[in-house]
């Protein structure tokens, strides 16, 4: 099957869409730093540049309860970006932060 074959069937998933699905599985069953480690060992090693896996990895944090790292990651993804999904997505947990630190005082 060509490339534009397996466009049009439906894009397969590579190694960071799977790392980022494991990843996910995991803080469904609320394992952060497994979670954590599938992020940085599978999907970043391979692109430490790609944006949806460090929005992930900050979300992993900022569900660990990790507000500080989790803010400084997920600022990183804003900055590298344009305002795409994975912004959105960004300042959408960013909001949440903020409202869970004014909750904290």
């Amino acid at each position: 099957m060509d490339n534009m074959m397996a466009w049009l069937l439906g894009r397969k998933k590579g190694p960071i869409e799977h790392a980022i699905d494991e990843a996910l599985s995991l803080l469904e069953e609320k394992d952060y730093d497994a979670a954590i480690a599938v992020i940085q060992n599978k999907a970043l090693t391979r692109e430490p540049e790609n944006r949806r896996a460090i929005l992930h990895l900050g979300i992993c944090y900022m569900l660990k309860g990790e507000l500080d790292q989790a803010e400084t990651i997920l600022r990183t993804v804003v900055r590298k970006g344009g305002m795409d999904s994975e912004s959105a997505a960004a300042l959408i947990a960013l909001e949440k932060i903020g409202k869970d630190r004014g909750k904290a005082k």
